[in-house]
């Protein structure tokens, strides 16, 4: 997700990842950025990584989306 020009100047422009995951239960969870990916959950697109898109300083993130 890209944020647009009305976001807080800080992040404007900037990208945050965010990357699904299949849950046992089948229901569908996210990691977002560079937070812990889901217990349990399976990678719906692998090859992917919400950490490798995010080009926020970890800073500005929530703290759910912060490297641990």
């Amino acid at each position: 997700m890209t944020h647009g020009p009305n976001a807080n100047q800080m992040i404007a422009g900037a990208t945050l990842g965010i990357q699904p995951y299949v849950m046992p239960d089948e229901s569908i969870a996210r990691r977002c950025a560079h937070g812990a990916p889901p217990s349990g959950g399976v990678a719906m697109d692998a090859a992917f990584s919400s950490a490798a898109v995010t080009d926020i300083e970890p800073r500005y993130l929530p703290s759910a989306c912060r490297p641990s």
